[in-house]
């Protein structure tokens, strides 16, 4: 039997759709063939292995001989390199080939290997050569949207995703895309974006797709018979945030099955992995098929974690294959099949509640949990007794720093005359985006040795990197978490501004939990007044950066068993609820 032909995709698009060359199987070496088999697959090592220098020597080769199939192979190697998230390695063959033929999916892939790797501008560009060569195409046009978003464009990329979508396009993914980009723009109608979450799911997660009748054993006490869905069971801030609710469970209440929509699983997949009960990879298969899948496992609460983040698998919930359903870490999904929202009192007050189709569960102890990284660097001194002038600093993305941001952080660095500022996030590689913000700043009259930039560190280094900071800024309206949390543990006080949204309220959540809610506001002329206060106050900060971790670990922010229990204490009022409900 022949082998099908070898098919060359690109990786998750906004759009859900793909573009794809198909290649005759006899056109491709073997084991260039049995790599790009094993990368589909998910066996990135192993697919790798394969392009060792010898093997690349013999692509090199083959495609001297045969130029009119260099750019195939060149192509699929690269392929392989983006897939495996080998970023540098992706753009080096993937420029080979554009630089022969341009083609839009070559220049798509090479976009998208940019944008992983924090070279947003030149990705931007590629697309849009891509895009001119094919103007209609929706992977293109989505793909355009997120290197604008990347870009810090964030309002014309989400007039992008919103004329992609008025086209009429199949376009569930851009959809998403769109509605959590609507959570960085300042002053949004919260009635209109509920609006814009309920179009999705009247388009994409209609009511009729929901199974009605579920076979369950109804005693109220048994032990459950959890799910958790992602594709962020590997190394990224939800699994960050989500360890502590299989680390601190209580095994005798819950058995746990975990399904892993995971493209390209690492160590964090595999530490996840082992602390399931029972997990299985989703990753591919098709909505309906893993519905039944969780159906033959009778899972009693099926969570859904990200809400509507890349990768997500909302449609899966659309067919309720569980009879208790419930999202965690994302805002209104717009689907009612989805009965419970995870949350705390302080994301989501009372009055907040008109704003989700799900009803709000809290937690007793706030959303938010940490882990201590063991790699972490000591607290060290703080630098403003050394260097005599204050540091402040923010490691949140760059799409979070928006003009309103930036301006608040120009008027404390003029307050604090002698101020530094670090700025450290992945924009921050592109070496437009870093000499943007030193535009911006010397428009202020901010002198350039004041404006810190730092992109990519390894994790050590970047948590090192706090140990320059006094006082760390956070951004709005979309807060840090990770951020703040990482800050926090390495001794430095954050300040947040609180607004009405549950991204705007992150901050606020995590600093009561250490008793600092004194550092959140919810008036942006507080917010500078703050810092300018605290940074006066050296004495305080020292003392505040020593006791620190002391106080983390001492608080329910350190307490994964605290986490576990009260997430597993909503979920046995639910299954009460549904029980009664169906009883």
């Amino acid at each position: 039997m022949n082998e099908p032909n070898a098919t060359i995709v690109t990786g998750a698009s906004w759009t859900g759709s793909t573009l794809e060359l198909k290649v005759a199987r006899e056109a491709v070496p073997a084991f260039l063939r049995k790599a790009h088999q094993l990368a589909q697959s998910g066996q990135m090592e192993e697919a790798c292995a394969l392009l060792d220098q010898e093997g690349l020597a013999r692509v090199r080769h083959l495609g001297e001989q045969d130029p009119a199939l260099a750019d195939v192979l060149d192509l699929m190697v690269g392929n392989i390199f983006a897939q495996a998230e080998r970023a540098q390695d992706a753009i080096y063959w993937l420029k080979r080939t554009a630089a022969r033929s341009p083609s839009i999916l070559v220049l798509d892939l090479l976009a998208g290997a940019l944008q992983g790797s924090g070279h947003f501008t030149e990705a931007l560009a590629h697309r849009r050569q891509a895009l001119a060569l094919e103007p209609q195409n929706p992977t293109l046009r989505g793909g355009y949207a997120a290197d604008l978003i990347m870009v810090g464009r964030v309002a014309e990329g989400i007039e992008q995703l919103e004329a992609l979508i008025d086209s009429g396009a199949d376009c569930c993914m851009a959809h998403s895309a769109l509605l959590w980009f609507l959570h960085y723009v300042p002053d949004q109608d919260l009635q209109a974006v509920k609006e814009a979450h309920l179009s999705w799911g009247a388009r994409y997660a209609p009511p009729t797709l929901a199974r009605h009748a579920h076979d369950r054993d109804r005693r109220v006490d048994r032990r459950l018979r959890v799910g958790y869905i992602s594709a962020d069971f590997r190394r990224h801030s939800v699994a960050y945030n989500f360890e502590p609710f299989l680390a601190g469970r209580d095994s005798a209440a819950t058995e746990v099955f975990g399904y892993a929509n995971v493209a390209r699983p690492d160590e964090v997949t595999l530490r996840l992995q082992r602390r399931f009960d029972h997990y299985r990879s989703i990753y591919g298969v098709e909505d309906g098929v893993v519905a039944e899948w969780i159906e033959r496992d009778k899972i009693d609460v099926l969570v859904h974690l990200g809400g509507h983040t890349a990768g997500h698998r909302l449609g899966l919930m659309a067919y309720r294959p569980a009879p208790v359903q419930v999202d965690y870490g994302g805002g209104t999904c717009g689907m009612s099949q989805i009965d419970y929202r995870l949350t705390d009192a302080l994301l989501d007050p009372v009055e907040a509640q008109t704003y989700y189709i799900e009803r709000l569960a809290y937690l007793p102890g706030g959303l938010f949990c940490f882990f201590p990284p063991h790699a972490a660097p000591p607290v060290g001194p703080l630098p403003l007794k050394q260097k005599g002038y204050v540091t402040f600093g923010s490691f949140n993305h760059h799409n979070k720093i928006n003009g309103r941001v930036l301006a608040l952080w120009v008027q404390i660095l003029k307050q604090s005359k002698e101020g530094h500022l670090i700025i450290k996030n992945l924009g921050c590689t592109d070496p437009e985006i870093r000499a943007q913000y030193r535009r911006y700043f010397k428009r202020q009259n901010i002198g350039d040795d004041r404006i810190h930039l730092y992109g990519l560190l390894s994790d050590h280094d970047h948590l090192d990197l706090y140990n320059q900071i006094d006082i760390a800024l956070d951004t709005f309206p979309f807060n840090g978490c990770v951020t703040t949390l990482e800050a926090l543990w390495m001794g430095v006080p954050v300040v947040t501004l609180t607004g009405d949204t549950w991204v705007s309220r992150a901050g606020l959540s995590i600093l009561k939990r250490l008793g600092l809610e004194f550092f959140a506001t919810t008036d942006p002329h507080f917010y500078a007044a703050k810092v300018y206060a605290l940074s006066k106050k050296e004495e305080a900060l020292a003392t505040l950066r020593v006791g620190m971790r002391e106080r983390m670990l001492g608080s329910p922010l350190c307490d994964a068993q605290r986490l576990a229990r009260e997430a597993e204490a909503c979920y046995r009022h639910m299954w009460h609820k549904w029980c009664s409900a169906k009883g």
